[in-house]
């Protein structure tokens, strides 16, 4: 049956988001699932409004990429190609390990028993 836990902490919805597919580029006008996918990357950085998530590769999209890239010393083409792309990911990654709730509630619970 497993171990119920005590205490539940979920984690941030974009510890869940798709790992972008690198081996493509994204650029305006493209839409689809993966340009959604994409733009979730964008708002849990805080580069895209969540009314700005929508599957369409827009002015909006263009913008928070250049601003991302501009922000890691990538070059500033406004496209989602392969060193971006890595770069989302790794850059999401440590967010998410930085702010790992459920970590944190875990050495809250031990410093206070």
């Amino acid at each position: 049956k497993g171990i119920q836990p005590d205490e539940t902490v979920e984690l941030p919805d974009y510890a869940t988001l798709h790992v972008i597919d690198t081996q493509k580029e994204y650029h305006e006008g493209d839409e689809g699932d993966e340009v959604k996918n994409i733009q979730k990357f964008l708002q849990a950085l805080g580069k895209l409004q969540e009314d700005q998530v929508t599957s369409h590769y827009d002015a909006n999209t263009q913008k928070a990429v250049k601003e991302f890239q501009k922000e890691n010393h990538l070059s500033q083409t406004a496209t989602i190609n392969q060193e971006t792309a890595l770069k989302l990911i790794q850059v999401l990654k440590q967010t998410l390990q930085a702010n790992d709730q459920q970590k944190q509630k875990a050495v809250d619970l031990l410093r206070n028993h």
